[in-house]
């Protein structure tokens, strides 16, 4: 059985989009780990991808969901954010 190698134009795209796909990915990282409290930081793991650094915390909101609690989680998470954007001078 023969596989095909990838020619010189699908690797170049293949490298541009994965570049891509890091610099996105590092940002929401960043948005998501500057979103939460020091409360639920142990949960995730800072070097992981975003997408489960997200798919975590929605498990833990969701382990947490007896009502309250969830809501409550939510809004600790916002009241976070913009608590610490309240501080940065303008």
């Amino acid at each position: 059985m023969v596989i095909p190698q990838p020619s010189t134009d699908e690797l170049k795209t293949y490298r541009k989009e994965l570049k891509e796909w890091k610099t996105v990915n590092n940002i929401v990282a960043g948005v998501i780990l500057g979103a939460i409290s020091d409360d639920v930081q142990h949960i995730i793991d800072p070097e992981e991808p975003a997408k489960d650094m997200y798919n975590k915390l929605k498990a833990e909101i969701v382990k947490q969901s007896s009502g309250s609690s969830a809501n409550g989680t939510r809004i600790e998470l916002v009241y976070k954010k913009f608590k610490d954007t309240s501080r940065t001078p303008r």
